[in-house]
């Protein structure tokens, strides 16, 4: 399989491709190697698999995974071998559902937590990148977890990236920013 040019669309609007593998693998290696070996993990939104990947290939320990589209888990199994497609992998637990009912009534604490739903301009996306989210999130995870969010640094006005950093500051205040230089994307961990 030649996976060189790989790019996933959801309602038409790519939302994976081979042309961001670095935003998408430095967000399962950042958070994963600021926790504990072996933590227990939440990926929110499976995309390409390769957060995922990264992060169990980091060290991650038991991992749930949580989509709402199952297509989107078919289309994901094109950006792996079979052999290395962490939805294969013994540690995983694949969650068809919305991730904020798995943080309101699943079990347990998490040592990462990783959000990479689509665009917050996208309807119904939204509502994963507010305070009430951060707020479940928080519930969820240990008090010496790690959770990284991904946010988009393009078409979104200085206005809106203001309040959606404001949104995660406001229930973690201790957070680091990580972009690269001519970054579209940032991670706050």
């Amino acid at each position: 399989q030649d996976s060189s040019k790989v790019w996933m669309r959801v309602g038409g609007k790519v939302d994976a491709g081979t042309g961001d593998m670095l935003t998408q693998v430095l967000l399962g290696l950042i958070p994963a190697a600021m926790a504990d070996s072996g933590a227990r993990t939440l990926v929110v939104g499976h995309g390409s698999g390769v957060t995922a990947a990264a992060a169990l290939a980091a060290g991650a320990g038991p991992t749930d995974i949580v989509e709402l589209e199952p297509a989107v888990v078919t289309g994901s199994r094109f950006f792996h071998k079979p052999a290395e497609d962490p939805l294969n992998d013994p540690r995983v637990t694949l969650h068809m559902e919305d991730a904020r009912t798995l943080l309101e009534h699943g079990a347990g604490q998490y040592g990462v937590v990783i959000s990479e739903p689509s665009n917050p301009w996208i309807a119904g996306v939204n509502n994963l990148f507010t305070v009430y989210f951060y707020r479940r999130v928080r519930a969820r995870l240990r008090p010496d977890g790690v959770f990284c969010q991904w946010l988009q640094l393009y078409e979104l006005s200085p206005r809106t990236f203001k309040s959606l950093l404001a949104s995660y500051l406001n229930i973690f205040p201790d957070a680091y920013l990580f972009t690269l230089p001519g970054a579209t994307d940032a991670l706050l961990v």
